[in-house]
């Protein structure tokens, strides 16, 4: 889901990534900034050959951990997928957003725009000029 789609449900538990991109640990980032819950979950399947088909798999989900924790997500398992899947590897891990994210968990967003919920849920509405 891109981040101009508007996303009416709220913010979201979990999300789970199966792209297949060379940066795939960037798409989860954003789609983690955009709709994850503060302390929500993620499940990202990494594929190393669509990564880097030059490096080593173990080398490149290192890459990837790494990529991840840059972007506050905090890889809490990783298991390869071993005999089922050769170079492939699952990392499951906990979302915190940054302090100066977390100010936008009182967002909504409706009709292509943000609107502060606190903003028109407390108090009323300007009076309009005839």
């Amino acid at each position: 889901m891109s981040h101009t789609t508007p996303f009416s449900t709220g913010m979201v538990d979990v999300i789970f990534a199966d792209v297949a991109q060379p940066d795939q640990s960037r798409i989860v980032a954003l789609n983690a900034h955009n709709f994850l819950k503060n302390g929500g979950h993620f499940v990202i399947s990494i594929k190393a050959n669509c990564v880097d088909s030059t490096a080593a798999p173990e080398a490149v989900f290192a890459s990837e951990v790494k990529k991840m924790q840059q972007e506050n997500m905090k890889p809490q398992e990783q298991l390869t997928l071993e005999p089922y899947e050769r170079d492939h590897a699952v990392v499951v891990g906990i979302y915190s957003k940054k302090p100066s994210q977390t100010k936008h968990q009182d967002y909504h967003w409706e009709f292509g725009y943000y609107f502060e919920l606190a903003t028109w849920r407390n108090r009323p509405l300007p009076k309009q000029k005839k």
